[in-house]
């Protein structure tokens, strides 16, 4: 291994880590650097656990800005955009609104379900390596509409998933109510997407590390990177506050702040934080059967190993470790509509946790080599699908990494597309 090529990963959310494995499998040298310690709860710990063939729209569609200017005129909402003033924030706003098109979607939409469903078949490979598991569950996911509307709405989306690929099942109220025999829920009826699935986030990261030391893959944690040393169009190593790591070639998923490290070298990333919040309640009275999403509240509910995850919002903007406290109380406030079980009294006592997602300006991720400079990189800006994307992404990687074919096609996930 010593001879191999080495490839230096940054970041160890579950992108990077997936990255790490996949170019080790290929025998890679690998060496991981984050600027977290070890175990941070970062925005793979926390999130709802979801992989999700059933989300194959990117973000950006029809209709969303006009949402989301709607959804501002409450506090408590799950979507917002906080832009503060800056050229960066504005002009990802803009891109945002342009991409936002029927057209985007088509294009869009049969290449990230491929990636759903291929990320999946990744997950079930994992939960058989790795010891104990990592909590995967493949019961499908109902997405609860608690009106008529929010149905019409997701039965228009379900009607599109068969066109990718992806099973759907509209359901009344009285069926949705019959497969969750554990759980009481008041809607109007749901939509079943058998191929989606969930797991415990914290089992995959813990897994993935160990399995990745036992791969001969170095961590470096605590090391926060400053920039990028280049030299005759080619990176030659990383600036940290620990000093300079080379290596032969350069992978950059570092989330929300990737945007930062690839202007420093000349590449405009449109990268902005969506923030989340979640919180899991570790004794719950009732538990689903599958993953739920609660359509009008946008609130996420999965079954996990440590307890019952509630999770929501997008707030757009900088990154940042501020609690909105508004935000978690449109959380608690929401949930009671569709679960009688779990009223705001139920979160009472209970960690609030918050992290940045990386969210691109159309909706797609960032996965590829840049022309700009060959030996660097990118995995990043898939939003809320990080961690249902995170294996395909790192095979895809690792097959660049080799000079192989990628698997499905990169064209529309250049991290060069805005050059």
């Amino acid at each position: 291994m010593a001879d191999s090529p080495k490839v230096i990963v940054v970041g160890s959310g579950v992108v990077g880590l997936s990255v790490a494995y996949y170019a080790a499998r290929e025998g890679l040298e690998v060496q991981v650097i984050d600027h977290e310690p070890e175990g941070f709860k970062n925005a793979s710990w926390g999130n709802a656990g979801m992989i999700v063939p059933s989300h194959f729209e990117p973000l950006a569609a029809p209709g969303m800005v006009g949402m989301g200017v709607r959804m501002m005129l409450s506090r408590e909402s799950p979507f917002s955009f906080s832009l503060s003033p800056g050229r960066d924030l504005l002009q990802w706003a803009y891109r945002f609104w342009r991409a936002g098109t029927k057209v985007h979607v088509e294009r869009c939409a049969p290449v990230l379900a491929q990636m759903h469903l291929a990320s999946k078949a990744l997950f079930e490979d994992l939960h058989r390596e790795i010891p104990g598991g990592i909590g995967l569950e493949l019961h499908g996911m109902a997405m609860l509409c608690a009106t008529e509307e929010g149905l019409r709405a997701e039965r228009n989306v379900a009607e599109a998933a068969a066109r990718f690929g992806v099973r759907a099942q509209v359901l009344t109220g009285d069926e949705t109510q019959e497969r969750q025999p554990n759980l009481r829920v008041t809607v109007k009826g749901a939509v079943r997407y058998p191929d989606d699935a969930n797991l415990t986030p914290g089992l995959v990261l813990d897994g993935l590390r160990a399995r990745l030391r036992e791969m001969g893959v170095a961590f470096e944690f605590r090391a926060r990177v400053s920039g990028l040393k280049t030299e005759s169009g080619m990176v030659r190593a990383i600036q940290t506050d620990r000093g300079e790591l080379g290596a032969d070639e350069f992978v950059i998923c570092g989330g929300a702040w990737s945007a930062e490290l690839a202007k420093r070298v000349g590449i405009d990333l449109p990268v902005v934080a969506g923030k989340g919040y979640s919180m899991t309640l570790p004794k719950p009275t009732e538990m689903p059967v599958g993953g739920l999403l609660l359509k009008e509240a946008r609130v996420a509910v999965t079954g996990m190993s440590d307890g019952l995850r509630f999770g929501g919002t997008m707030e757009i903007g900088k990154p940042n470790s501020t609690i909105n406290a508004a935000k978690v109380a449109g959380i608690r406030k929401s949930v009671q509509r569709y679960l009688p079980a779990y009223p705001p009294t139920a979160f009472q006592g209970v960690e609030v946790w918050s992290g940045n997602r990386p969210v691109s300006s159309d909706g797609m991720p960032f996965i590829g080599r840049t022309k700009r400079l060959p030996n660097l990189l990118f995995a990043t800006g898939h939003g809320m699908m990080g961690l249902s994307l995170g294996p395909i992404t790192g095979r895809l990687i690792a097959q660049i990494l080799t000079r192989q074919k990628p698997e499905i096609p990169l064209e529309l996930m250049d991290p060069e597309r805005y050059a």
